[in-house]
Formats: structure tokens, sequence, C-alpha cells
């Protein structure tokens, strides 16, 4: 006789089964494990589920199917609070970039009427209108001036803001965005990491050629076809092994605190670390020393890589107490 345990075919199992997939990046089972679950009883948990991961997948067509399929009425759409807020999130990837907005102000009014909180509303407002207008400066072939003007406006919005639009800005053919992408590289007011940011952005998609690049208010020229990201740099990994090897001798719960820490300071010292750390225990020992979490380690003999290593920090702060 078998010990193994049959769980029904619901509704409830299918959800339970696609948060299993969602959560070892199995996503094409997740979302045909979340597509049962709805067919058998539509919750707004799996809808929810499944629309988030249509957004981060960029399977917009798919999501337009699934508004059609559940809630084909648009009226319907906005009875719940949040299935209301779910097509709000949806609808600039349902609809042009006008219309969008148009019916997020619907949203947004709909909301005010219902005594609700329309905080999120006028936050999709604020970053879409900005969109627009960013879309449309880029949609007029500008000229130098005004994509340096358009780079020195984002950089004022502050880190995250300017993240929020890249994100947005990603969505266009590079052939469009591409002239931005340069200037904002040379904008000496943005953070390094958020010009990091668009180095990924460009490297995932392949792009090839020359960038000039201000990093820390030094200028260079950056060769695409040479780099790497920065997590599959040889120098990152043994950064890695490194703190690995002091969590485990002294205290394994550290690990995962001390790594999320690195990973943030990777992505500002890119993609010239190994000209600030002799070492990849280098950091690890800065990082321990600043902390007061181990006072008895050695400290670098650089003066360069304690001060690349409180920029860091600086920046850092401004990116995670907005």
């Amino acid at each position: 006789m078998s010990d193994r345990i049959e769980l029904p075919n619901n509704a409830e199992n299918f959800y339970q089964k696609a948060i299993a997939f969602l959560q070892r990046q199995r996503y094409e089972e997740a979302i045909d494990a979340l597509k049962k679950s709805l067919a058998i009883t539509f919750s707004v948990t799996a809808f929810d589920e499944l629309v988030k991961l249509f957004l981060f997948l960029k399977q917009y067509e798919q999501l337009g199917q699934l508004w059609q399929e559940y809630f084909p009425n648009k009226n319907d759409r906005f009875q719940d609070e949040m299935v209301r807020f779910l097509y709000a999130i949806s609808v600039p990837y349902l609809y042009s970039l006008d219309h969008a907005i148009i019916e997020l102000y619907q949203l947004r009014d709909y909301t005010l009427e219902h005594n609700q909180d329309t905080d999120h509303y006028i936050q999709l407002l604020n970053e879409w209108q900005k969109t627009k207008e960013i879309r449309d400066v880029i949609a007029q072939a500008p000229s130098e001036d005004k994509l340096i003007q358009l780079a020195q406006t984002m950089s004022q919005d502050g880190p995250l803001g300017c993240l929020v639009q890249l994100k947005k800005i990603y969505d266009l053919p590079i052939e469009e965005s591409k002239g931005l992408l340069r200037y904002l590289l040379k904008e000496v007011g943005l953070e390094n990491f958020v010009k990091n940011d668009i180095l990924h952005y460009l490297l995932n998609i392949g792009y090839k050629g020359d960038l000039a690049y201000n990093w820390f208010g030094v200028e260079s020229t950056l060769s695409m076809s040479e780099l790497q990201t920065y997590y599959q740099q040889n120098f990152y990994k043994d950064t890695l092994k490194a703190i690995q090897d002091y969590s485990q001798q002294k205290n394994p719960h550290l690990e995962t605190e001390i790594m999320q820490h690195f990973n943030l300071h990777a992505m500002i010292y890119y993609p010239y670390m190994t000209q600030i750390f002799a070492t990849p225990n280098d950091w690890l020992v800065l990082f321990l020393q600043q902390n007061q979490m181990d006072n008895l380690l050695v400290m670098p003999e650089s003066e360069l890589a304690e001060f690349y290593f409180q920029k860091a920090v600086n920046e850092l702060e401004k990116i995670l107490t907005i």
C-alpha cells in the first residue's frame, strides 16, 4: 500500500502548487496552475498572482486575454477594491498611454467617490504622466540639448524616481531610447546604482558599442563587448565565497544579511571593483569593521578602498531612506 497522499484537484490545491512553482521560479508551470485554479473557482487571490506574473514576464497579450475572460465588462473591474487596483497597474499595458492615463483618472475618481484611499492611483498617475512626457520628447527626435535637459530632470527626481521611469523606458525599442540612456550614463548628478542598472539593461539586450560613462565624477569610455554583469565577474564570485567562509566559521545567520549588502555595494562599484579592492576579502573586512561586527580583523591598507566604501554607503543611504 502506498503512503503517497493524492491531494484533490481543487482550486486551492492548484493555487498552492502555483505558489510552490513561483518560489522555484518555474513561471510557466505557475501560470498553468493558476489558470486551472481560476477555472475551477474564481478567487481574487489567484487572479492577483496571475496578473502580476504576466506583468513581471511582460506577457501583455496574455494579460489582456485574462481581463477579457474574467472581466469583459469594464464596469465590473471597478467594483472590488483589489481588482480595481490590479486593473490600474495593468491599464498602461492594455491600451495606448493616452488611453491608459484617462482610465487611471476614472479609477482615481471612482475610488474617491467611494471614500477609499486614492494614494496608489495618484502615484500611478504621476508616474505614467512623467513617462508620457519623457516618451513624447524621445519620439520627437530631440536635440542634444533636449536630451541633456531630460537626463538632468530625471536625475533630480532622485534615484528611486529615476529607476521607476527607467523600467518604463526599457519597454521602448532601444533605437528610440539609446540617446537618452547615453546621456544618463554621463550625468554627473545621477547615482552610480542607477547608471549601472542602465548598463545591465544594455548588457542583457546585447547592446554593442562604446559608451561614455561618468563614475563618481571620473569620465571614461566603456566597451560594452568587454563587460560582464557584476554577478558574472570572478572577483564578485570570490568575494561571495569569502563571505560564505567567514559566515560558516563565525555565524551562519549573518550570511544572507552580508550578501544583501554586498550586492547593493557591487552595483555601485561596478565596473571598477577590482580597481578599488586589492583582494576579495577587503570589502568584507571593511563592512564588518564599519558595522562593528568584528573589530579583530586587519583592515586593508588602502585609503582608496575606504574612500569608495564610504561613497557607496552614502549613496545607499540616499536610496534606502527615501
